[in-house]
């Protein structure tokens, strides 16, 4: 049989606007074709797909079919976008069955995520278990995490440019599925038909139903559930899309998903004698009694919305205009109460109670107008021109109120009897602060690149891209060169160069605070400068037999103007602009990334394989961090290995069965860890109204007095106890290695009906005990680290229903 390798490139099929997905027009592969009259028989099309392979100037690219995404097994079985990608060479995952990326040593917010060319700002739910991103709409996904085109801005890293399928335009089609995760719908088909077609789907989770009392029946300790009990989460996407004739189209895509976590109020209460405390000398007379409680509510959602118009004004000028409106809100509510008393067994002595809210929001509006133009002047050159205007709104804010209530017995100590009428000092303390501040961003954009062929060995990309940015009392202006370029050494060997600089306006700041962690997004300001990166790769590109590709890429990375908390700052502890808790540093990545892979036939998947550094530096005056030596970033995993392979069998005429399996491995994420504690006291401040003039901190100091003492610490106590910890360098503490093994198999029937198919998923199969998170516990009275798995050995069912 004759076989003609084919990678079929449409005019305009990475158009859009810029981070527009294209529509794929690319029909469904076939067997017979003529050309020029010509019958070919026996031809089978192979990679109908973005050509990033030997012969493309782009590297570092990848472009991932549905039915990659679809077929690579994840936690609870649920088909994800983004824990796909985690498997590809220079992407890592931020934990263990969390669907965040990490690319080349950047952050998580240098990450540009697109739906048909409108940002995404949170592309997670549940606090990352699933992407936002549904894959039952998705038509196309490609991933640049180097040599970026001109027509990409906006972040650092990486960019993912997820297309959103339009409907059929003649049939009705549509899926229902339940999964032990949440369930799942879409349906498409003409409003007109041939000229408007819609595609909608929907996801709504019950988390709590299913996958909750499995979680609780393998956990050892049942109660670490808790503060994930009450995850929920939906989301829905639509697209329309109106063919006005063969050259022009207009598209609306909608995006809305939204989650709400509410935690139950949590009460301890710890009862505890004073008898071995230095200070008493009356065994068993006094005691004190504390009581806690609290609750947490955290809610976000996403809005994500585009309207474009597509005009093919002649087969070789194609004209996208894109009006996108994304908003990202972010609310988190923190209330706890604390009540202290301390008595004899008829008096009290001191009282007090606490109550106190801490609210943190995050609201992000952008609005942008893209126009981008695509020409083929000749067949060796292929251009992209446009421009793009946006205004983004960003509005941090923290709400903190706290209500305490002091409440001390004025008598004395030595007092042998009840007194008939006890005299009390009460204090009221109240806190109210409140910080809001809408900080907006105006940008403009230009870029031009030109695809071109200067010889049949060599080809280019170059590009360019300029950029102005606004925002208060200054202006800032990027100018982002892009060049790409491929030596063809033989017909399925080449060699690559890039080089790309990038520029970001926005900030991520993300604290390590295990109670509330921030999800604060913060602009550029006339004290915080653009950030930029610059990118230098090479690559080794060959086509192996068999139908495999083996690619090997180097990178070199550097990040200016990258922000940390400082030490000891976190959201939770501002009291006031988060400028004051940012320090401004550098970083620094390199490594090298082994993809091997196969598209063809029955049998498909990858290995890829990175080896990889990430490095921060804080050493500007006044930033200065860990002495302004250079330290390991949080995402620094020095190793990264998966392997993923599908293989489709047909059992019979309306029966077949498809098996993957994936294996991954990573080095342990890095973090800062107290390696020393110690116990003591605080003196607080003396407050007349409080010890009516009785004694002073003085006579604490001193020990004139041990019932004065003894008074001081117990009735209105001056002295607090206090836990010191002491640290090394930040992120010096590694955990252990990651590796997991997870197993798919899925039956499908089909009939005149349908496809009705049943999944089977094993995550973990050799449950091994996987360590996401450690916290500071006690065994035996010694302070120890106790480390956190929350995903053992995983089984999960779904079934699906297609029409």
């Amino acid at each position: 049989m004759r076989k003609l390798w084919l990678s079929v490139t449409l005019c305009g099929c990475l158009s859009m606007a810029t981070g527009v997905a294209a529509q794929s027009t690319t029909a469904p592969p076939d067997t017979t074709s003529s050309i020029g009259g010509i019958h070919l028989d026996d031809v089978v099309v192979y990679g109908a797909h973005n050509n990033f392979g030997v012969t493309s100037s782009q590297m570092s690219a990848i472009e991932l079919s549905k039915k990659q995404i679809m077929s690579t097994p994840v936690f609870m079985g649920e088909p994800d976008v983004l824990k796909s990608l985690q498997k590809l060479p220079g992407v890592q995952s931020s934990n263990d069955g969390t669907a965040g990326i990490f690319v080349r040593g950047g952050d998580y917010d240098q990450n540009y995520i697109t739906l048909d060319g409108s940002a995404i700002y949170n592309a997670e739910h549940m606090k990352g278990f699933v992407s936002a991103i549904n894959p039952d709409v998705v038509q196309s996904v490609n991933f640049y995490r180097g040599g970026f085109p001109a027509r990409y801005g906006s972040r650092l890293s990486s960019v993912l440019d997820v297309g959103i399928k339009s409907g059929d335009f003649n049939k009705y089609h549509g899926l229902l599925s339940l999964g032990m995760l949440s369930g799942r719908f879409q349906a498409e088909g003409p409003i007109w038909k041939g000229r408007t077609s819609f595609n909608i789907a929907g996801r709504m989770s019950y988390f709590g139903l299913i996958a909750m009392p499995i979680l609780r029946s393998i956990y050892d300790r049942p109660e670490s559930l808790q503060p994930y009990e009450n995850m929920n989460y939906y989301d829905l996407s639509a697209k329309v899309v109106h063919r006005f004739n063969a050259a022009h189209r207009l598209s609306a895509v909608v995006y809305f998903g939204e989650d709400k976590d509410l935690n139950s109020p949590t009460m301890s209460t710890s009862h505890f004698s004073n008898k071995e405390d230095v200070y008493v000398r009356r065994e068993n007379q006094y005691e004190q009694d504390s009581k806690r409680s609290s609750g947490m509510a955290n809610n976000w959602h996403n809005l994500v919305s585009s309207l474009y118009w597509t005009a093919d004004f002649n087969p070789h000028f194609r004209v996208n205009t894109n009006l996108s409106f994304s908003q990202y809100k972010y609310w988190l509510n923190y209330e706890s109460t604390i009540e202290r008393e301390t008595r004899d067994w008829y008096r009290l002595y001191h009282l007090y109670s606490e109550s106190s809210s801490i609210v943190q929001k995050n609201d992000i509006s952008d609005l942008a107008l893209t126009i981008d133009a695509n020409w083929k002047p000749t067949i060796r050159h292929n251009i992209r021109t446009g421009a793009k205007l946006s205004y983004q709104s960003l509005s941090p804010g923290m709400i903190i109120n706290k209500h305490s209530v002091t409440k001390t017995y004025r008598g004395s100590l030595n007092h042998s009897g009840p007194s008939p009428e006890p005299e009390y000092n009460i204090l009221n303390d109240s806190i109210h602060s409140q910080t809001n501040k809408e900080q907006p961003i105006n940008s403009f954009a230009v870029y031009a690149e030109d695809d071109f062929s200067l010889t049949e060995r060599y080809k280019l990309n170059l590009g360019v891209r300029a950029t102005a940015f606004k925002v208060d009392e200054k202006s800032y202006f990027s100018l982002e060169p892009r060049l790409s370029m491929r030596y063809l050494v033989t017909d399925g060997f080449s060699v690559k160069l890039s080089y790309s600089r990038m520029a970001q306006a926005i900030h991520r700041l993300i604290s390590g605070n295990l109670v509330m962690a921030s999800d604060i997004w913060v602009p550029i300001t006339k004290d915080v400068p653009l950030m930029t990166s610059d990118l230098y790769g090479l690559a080794f590109n060959y086509n192996l037999p068999l139908g495999l590709e083996i690619s090997v890429e180097g990178y070199y990375k550097t990040i200016n103007n990258v922000l940390d908390y400082r030490n000891g700052s976190s959201a939770v502890m501002s009291e006031g602009d988060w400028e004051t808790m940012v320090a401004i540093g550098k970083g620094r990545s390199y490594g090298v990334e082994l993809m091997l892979e196969r598209r063809v036939g029955n049998t498909t998947g990858w290995l890829s394989y990175t080896w990889s550094k990430a490095l921060r530096t804080f050493d500007r005056p006044g930033d200065v961090i860990d002495a302004g030596k250079e330290f390991y970033a949080s995402n620094d995993r020095r190793n990264n290995f998966s392997i993923n392979v599908s293989h489709h069998i047909d059992l019979s005429h309306s029966f077949m069965l498809d098996l993957s399996a994936s294996f991954s491995y990573q080095t342990g994420r890095r973090g800062t860890i107290p390696y020393t504690c110690l116990f003591g006291y605080t003196i607080r401040d003396y407050d007349y109204k409080v010890n009516d003039g009785h004694f002073s901190y003085w006579d604490v100091i001193a020990g004139k007095s041990e019932a004065k003492l003894y008074e001081t610490y117990l009735g209105n106590p001056n002295l607090s106890p206090l836990q010191l910890f002491s640290y090394k360098t930040r992120n010096d503490f590694k955990l252990p290695d990651v590796h997991h093994l997870d197993i798919t198999a899925t039956l499908t029937h089909r009939s005149k009906i349908g496809d009705c198919s049943v999944g089977l998923s094993l995550y973990n199969v050799y449950n091994h005990k996987n360590i996401s998170n450690v916290y500071v516990g006690y065994d035996k009275n010694h302070l120890v680290l106790k480390g956190i798995c929350p995903f053992p050995f995983m089984p999960s069912l779904i079934l699906t229903y297609k029409f």
